[in-house]
């Protein structure tokens, strides 16, 4: 465990405590805490993790056989499994959350020429639960759980924002939260399509490549362009001055139609509003989501 707990003192060294205890009062994690505290409760969780512990119970048994090692950790005594079960029950997430974006800010992150070569992919993934065990989730009328909301920085191979919703909560409503920025690229799929959301990152400077929905009603203002035999593309506008009563301010702009056919399956039909880059790297943006 000595050799163990020296990485493991290197790993813990990358956060800085003083910041750790400011999110905890800020969330008043700490709050009537008698046996864990939230950096025990920390610490626990991420032992089990680079131990891949299976369970809360193989945890609690790691950490009383290395007993020597807690109090170098941070631990005071030895956890139960009820407590640790009930902290992880109990525990404000958002604390963990922020704690994530401040190791983030901490990164050597790569250098670019511009702004423009940032690409960023918008998703979400929903998190099943089962209603027996967890009776405070939701149900939704495809799953039933969370939702998991990413930002996934695709230019630097690493996720720089996350937050959980219930199922119901829709892609687009948490996408509109998100501070835009200039010069980036977002990537997403046709969940988040919403022409005044689109408007808001045309207007920030920044751009998006998504997925036409079916029923997008647009005009063409160029001829149909042939790139290659896959790929076609167009200038075109979004035609409807009001879409489900609500008015639509990205209407009779200009936006570029990117077409991609598929073996045995309909033409990939793209949206854009960045016109320097070629039809192809467009198409490949929307691969690599």
């Amino acid at each position: 465990m000595h050799d163990n707990n020296t990485i493991i003192g290197k790993l813990l060294s990358g956060i800085n405590r003083r910041k750790f205890k400011a999110l905890v009062d800020k969330y008043n994690g700490d709050f009537a805490c008698k046996k864990l505290n939230c950096w025990g409760q920390f610490v626990a969780v991420f032992l089990g993790q680079i131990t891949n512990s299976s369970s809360l119970r193989d945890i609690v048994e790691f950490i009383k056989f290395h007993s020597n090692q807690q109090y170098h950790l941070g631990i005071k005594k030895n956890i139960a499994r009820s407590t640790l079960a009930k902290a992880n029950e109990t525990r404000d997430w958002r604390i963990y959350r922020d704690l994530f974006f401040e190791l983030i800010k901490n990164l050597n992150l790569k250098e670019f020429n511009t702004a423009h070569d940032v690409i960023k992919i918008i998703d979400s993934t929903p998190i099943v639960l089962n209603f027996n065990q967890h009776k405070w989730a939701k149900k939704h009328n495809v799953f039933g759980g969370l939702k998991t909301h990413v930002v996934y920085n695709l230019t630097e191979e690493l996720p720089t924002y996350f937050t959980f919703t219930d199922s119901n909560v829709s892609d687009i409503k948490e996408a509109r939260k998100l501070d835009i920025e200039t010069g980036c690229t977002y990537v997403f799929d046709r969940g988040y399509l919403d022409f005044n959301w689109l408007k808001s990152i045309n207007d920030a400077g920044a751009f998006f490549v998504t997925r036409l929905k079916r029923n997008s009603a647009i005009t063409p203002i160029t001829e149909l362009q042939q790139t290659n035999e896959q790929v076609s593309s167009q200038i075109v506008e979004f035609s409807r001055r009001w879409n489900r009563g609500i008015i639509n301010n990205y209407h009779k702009k200009p936006v570029k139609k990117v077409a991609v056919q598929r073996e045995n399956k309909e033409p990939l039909i793209l949206i854009t509003n960045d016109f320097k880059r070629s039809d192809e790297e467009i198409a490949d943006l929307y691969k690599k989501r």
